[in-house]
């Protein structure tokens, strides 16, 4: 147990405490009792930088808190840990952190996650690296778990234009591996990016949510740059989103994946497959019993919930029980929808006074002219009609009318934060 603060300023280069060698794995019980670890500062450019370098099974750390930290390494770089396998990170919270990798898998909290981070926090941070980037896990695998943390005040980069995950919470999350009870507050840039995940891999991502600005190439969302087959349910974003081909609200692609429950109220901004909720949904992929209340603009394939990118015959998903309520639909492409390309559509409804732009021409919004289904809403409508499918016992109805500047039903249940969606 840690009875005292440590300042590391001393030392210019730390050694990680344990390595990937199996009889120097740390597997011990570390509790730093609320004591502070100031100035860790790592140099060299090598693999599993940290404070330590490879927890193992049964490892744990806990209680820890550290301030100013700065690393540079290669793949698999955290303040906490550089590879976490079966091990446990407890009430470990971080300020002040620059983490700055050539290489893959460099994270918050820990640069690699097969285990458990929880009750954690990193603020004011700075962490970039090529791929699988995030504000508290870089990569987290199958068994990996996510709870109750936070990221927030800071930036996170991937220096990378290809394949590159990068999120506020973590870059990649493996299938099998959940992220809940999470939120950001960092800025996140680079392709394939979101506001909790960068790549949510037939993961779950559930109770967090994203109030700052994202910005990619391509597969840009507030909560998951590309969902493929996962869950993404009650979840919200607040921020603006800014991509390039295939941007949302909620994720920039939804492959054969679930988004439920979940709202949008900052605007989309993109050229191609722009979408309030999803940028691209496709291969069976639903969304449903979501609204999207920001504004959307784009070219090509613009839709207030639902935007499209798939060749001439796209293979499509389904999107029922959502609400496109923006003021505003925007696209320099004749043709654009309220729902845009193929699949299944039911139940959807669209704000009768919204104004949609196509080729710089005003149009009247109809549902069934911009859309394949669905019914206008008029503004003075009661909420409890307007939202009457959802499950009151995920979202709480404030009740009164659909008008400007009225609030909109929120999610319950939720992390830390104030839920205040109105119509604009």
């Amino acid at each position: 147990m840690q009875t005292a603060d440590i300042n590391l300023n001393v030392i210019s280069d730390w050694t990680p405490i344990g390595n990937s060698t199996t009889a120097n794995q740390f597997t011990g019980n570390y509790n730093g009792d609320g004591f502070v670890i100031r100035n860790l500062s790592i140099t060299a450019n090598l693999n599993y930088r940290g404070l330590f370098g490879y927890i193992g099974t049964g490892g744990v750390v806990k209680n820890v808190r550290m301030e100013n930290v700065t690393i540079s390494g290669a793949d698999y770089a955290g303040g906490v840990v550089a590879f976490n396998n079966n091990g446990t990170i407890d009430n470990c919270y971080l300020s002040r952190v620059t983490i700055q990798s050539s290489g893959q898998n460099i994270g918050g909290v820990a640069g690699y996650n097969n285990g458990t981070v929880k009750q954690s926090y990193v603020i004011e941070a700075n962490i970039a690296g090529s791929t699988n980037v995030g504000g508290i896990t870089g990569n987290h695998a199958a068994n990996g778990r996510v709870q109750n943390c936070f990221s927030a005040d800071g930036t996170i980069t991937v220096n990378n234009t290809g394949t590159a995950y990068g999120g506020g919470i973590t870059g990649n999350n493996g299938s099998g591996g959940i992220v809940e009870n999470c939120y950001s507050t960092v800025n996140v840039t680079g392709s394939l990016v979101g506001g909790i995940v960068g790549y949510n891999d037939q993961g779950t991502v559930k109770y967090s949510y994203n109030t700052s600005e994202i910005l990619g190439w391509e597969y840009v969302g507030g909560i998951a740059g590309y969902n493929n087959g996962g869950e993404v349910s009650k979840t919200y974003n607040t921020a603006d989103i800014y991509g390039w081909d295939s941007t949302g609200g909620i994720a920039g692609v939804n492959y054969s994946g679930e988004i439920i429950n979940s709202y949008n109220t900052g605007s989309v901004n993109g050229y191609m497959s722009v979408g309030g909720l999803a940028g691209t949904n496709t291969n069976g992929g639903i969304v449903h019993f979501s609204y999207n209340s920001g504004n959307v603009d784009g070219y090509h394939n613009v839709g207030g919930i639902a935007g499209w990118y798939s060749g001439s015959s796209p293979s499509g998903g389904v999107v029922a029980k959502n609400l496109s309520l923006g003021s505003s639909l925007h696209s320099s492409l004749a043709g654009t929808r309220i729902y845009c390309g193929s699949g299944f559509f039911a139940g959807n409804k669209a704000r009768s006074n919204m104004q949609v732009w196509i080729n710089s021409i005003l149009k009247t919004v109809f549902s069934n002219t911009y859309g394949n289904d669905g019914v206008e809403v008029l503004t003075g409508t009661s909420l409890w009609t307007v939202f009457q499918d959802f499950d009151t016992d995920v979202w709480l109805n404030p009740g009164g009318i659909l008008e400007e500047n009225y609030p909109l039903p929120t999610l319950r249940n939720m992390p830390s934060g104030v839920q205040n969606p109105v119509l604009k």
